[in-house]
């Protein structure tokens, strides 16, 4: 017998017939020697035929592995960010790298109990195709090796008790013989399948292959988890961005809410110096009707009050338009007591009308805050407003009084607002819940319970703080606290 030296396995026999009577002569006449080295080359040559087969075999297949593990280096550094792009970039490798006619990727629709196919390429025809529904229902015994095994390898898909359900539907349309299926797993499930399906002949699945395949699904596993991250992401931009309109749309909504409640204060502040304007010119009128024209000096005495009057309508005029403008959301550089005094413009008279003392104590040289002048005077507005609601809930004969004030913390580096008032106050079992969403003690028609929750949210967003300190009966004091930008 001739012996394989890698595996032992027996390569042949080697015989020499020789008739007994003339074994003697032959070695006598010394003729079995070449007979003897005849057989001894020839065994040389079937165990080096057998030796350089095995070589040839070991260099294919490592070959074939090489192949494997560079297309999965190729599919590590693709661009894999536009998902469906990326499912036919890894279909189409996958097919021409282990030479099979489809590859193809399925997810599971649970609302509906089918296997979906999002992407299979076709070798042949060099064709993607989608959208192939496969009802779970109709091949139990499938479906349940794919939650139970995480590799299905049937050489002969068209027998398998695993994948025979699916032959006359499937298999047989599309000329598979071989199927290599692997889940998918997402979060703990089974979300999908890729499929590597062969035609023409059954064939063995190979263990590298099969690993392969497994790298796969492991990969496409990666990037169904990233694409939902991605659209759970754009989804939540998109809702923050709904929300940051909402929340726009309810500060400008608040705005002309409270130029209504102002709007009788602010009317009375523009009546009085357009009054003396009018007063004045008629003056003039009557004059020139008279032929007594006004001397130089008493002229420019009433156009001096005309202009005040003028400046004083302007001024008031721009602080509204100020105020009311929507908000550019960009920040800038802003003094807070120019904020301040904008806001005594326009709510003073309202104040004085409704017999409540207005008090400024405003610190001078304070440093400029980093911040939207709009939505600071929103805050500032809504205070007040509240304050005087208070105020004026107390009641009294003298009608309250409301405090405006600046100043400056050097150990915390912040301009500080107050804004104080001698009303009603607010219980202390309310004092956690006053920045709550649509929380409100007043009336209905008084209030939506939504100012100090806008309140609390602008001023988070100037990286300040806001707080409270308030007794019942007696009144309440906002304080407002924003990083300071240049130092006393």
């Amino acid at each position: 017998p001739v012996y394989d030296p890698g595996n032992g396995a027996i390569l042949g026999v080697l015989g020499l017939d020789v008739e007994a009577n003339k074994w003697q002569q032959l070695i006598s006449r010394a003729r079995v020697w070449p007979i003897a080295i005849t057989a001894l080359v020839t065994v040389i040559m079937l165990v080096f035929g057998a030796y350089m087969r095995r070589q040839q075999r070991w260099i294919l297949e490592t070959q074939r592995r090489i192949r494997l593990q560079d297309t999965l280096l190729y599919l590590v550094k693709a661009d894999m960010f536009l998902f469906d792009r990326a499912l036919e970039e890894i279909t189409r490798v996958v097919a021409m790298t282990v030479e099979v006619e489809r590859v193809g990727v399925w997810r599971f629709d649970r609302q509906t109990g089918e296997a979906v196919c999002e992407k299979v390429y076709t070798k042949s025809t060099r064709r993607y195709d989608s959208g192939e529904r496969m009802p779970v229902s109709a091949c139990p015994r499938y479906f349940q090796a794919m939650q139970g095994e995480r590799v299905i390898d049937a050489g002969d898909a068209r027998s398998d008790p695993r994948t025979r359900e699916f032959a006359d539907t499937y298999l047989k349309p599309h000329g598979i013989f071989s199927l290599l299926d692997v889940s998918v797993w997402s979060h703990g499930k089974v979300t999908g399948i890729v499929c590597l399906e062969h035609a023409g002949y059954y064939r063995k699945w190979r263990p590298e292959e099969v690993s392969f395949a497994v790298s796969i699904a492991e990969m496409l596993s990666s990037l169904i988890e990233s694409q939902e991250r991605r659209r759970a992401e754009e989804e939540l931009q998109n809702a923050y961005e709904k929300l940051k309109l909402t929340q726009s749309q309810l500060i400008q909504s608040s705005k002309m809410a409270a130029i209504g409640q102002l709007a009788s204060g602010v009317a009375h502040e523009i009546n009085n110096p357009l009054t003396g304007v009018l007063n004045n010119v008629q003056l003039i009128m009557m004059q020139l009707h008279g032929n007594q024209p006004p001397k130089a000096d008493e002229f420019a005495e009433i156009m001096k009050a005309v202009e005040d009057s003028a400046l004083r309508c302007k001024k008031i005029t721009k602080a509204l338009l100020d105020f009311a403008r929507a908000s550019g959301g960009s920040f800038e550089n802003i003094r807070l007591n120019d904020i301040m005094e904008q806001a005594v413009t326009i709510i003073g008279q309202e104040l004085k009308l409704k017999n409540i003392t207005l008090n400024k104590d405003l610190m001078p040289g304070l440093p400029v805050v980093r911040g939207d002048p709009q939505l600071l005077q929103q805050v500032i507005f809504d205070l007040v407003v509240n304050a005087k609601w208070a105020v004026e809930k107390k009641g009294g004969g003298d009608g309250g009084f409301i405090t405006l004030g600046t100043g400056y913390d050097s150990s915390a580096q912040s301009v500080n607002i107050t804004i104080s008032d001698n009303g009603v106050g607010i219980p202390q079992e309310n004092l956690q819940k006053i920045y709550d969403p649509f929380f409100t003690t007043k009336a209905v028609g008084e209030g939506t319970g939504l100012g100090l929750s806008i309140c609390y949210n602008i001023i988070k967003e100037h990286n300040g703080r806001i707080a409270v300190s308030s007794k019942a009966g007696e009144g309440t004091t906002f304080t407002i606290s924003l990083p300071a930008l240049t130092l006393l």
